[in-house]
């Protein structure tokens, strides 16, 4: 048994890999090695690329760079003719006296978005300049998330002066209706109390 042993580790199974051989013994008992020695295995292929396979390589990333950029560009297009039918359909409920209805789970994030928005539409409508620029409203919805009524139902409802999203979370968002970052909670704590939200 002992010399099976031994010619099962000296044949080379674990020399492959680079594991040490264990010591072997012969037919008497004698160990005829006197400890154990590490087997390096054999170097790794060379590979040999060509310059050719390197620019298609180079040009295929590309094209798939391009195609990316293409379809998040579309993606945003698509987002924005929603977001655009969306506010067209507020801006109709008013025109003739319709009411408005938003809402989310709780009632405090994702409707105190839409509220404080639809709220800078009403002012800009009802400005002495009614062709106000997008960036105007935006900036009075933003106001009215940081400084308004809204951020104190999520103080009352939670005990924090913030929204419950996070800096992930609010890139998911359409840009209307995206937050102020000093509204919004760190990534840990908005884990931490999302149950609790």
């Amino acid at each position: 048994m002992d010399s099976l042993l031994c010619g099962w580790a000296s044949e080379g199974v674990g020399e492959a890999v680079g594991r040490p051989v264990d010591p072997c013994w012969d037919d008497e008992g004698n160990d005829v090695d006197a400890g154990p020695q590490r087997v390096e295995p054999d170097e790794a292929p060379t590979v040999v690329v060509e310059e050719s396979d390197v620019a298609a390589l180079a040009e295929e990333m590309r094209k798939l760079s391009e195609d990316a950029i293409a379809m998040k560009e579309q993606m945003r297009l698509l987002e924005l003719e929603r977001l655009e039918a969306h506010l067209e359909a507020e801006r109709a409920a008013r025109a003739v006296s319709g009411a408005l209805c938003v809402f989310c789970k709780s009632g405090k994030d994702r409707t105190g978005m839409a509220v404080t928005l639809a709220a800078a539409m009403f002012v800009g409508e009802a400005a002495t300049a009614p062709d106000d620029d997008e960036a105007l409203m935006l900036d009075r919805a933003n106001a009215l998330r940081e400084h308004g009524v809204r951020v104190r139902i999520c103080e009352k409802n939670t005990g924090r002066k913030k929204y419950a999203f996070n800096v992930i979370q609010r890139e998911f968002l359409p840009y209307p209706y995206r937050p102020p970052t000093a509204t919004i909670e760190d990534l840990l704590s908005s884990t931490i109390h999302r149950d609790t939200s």
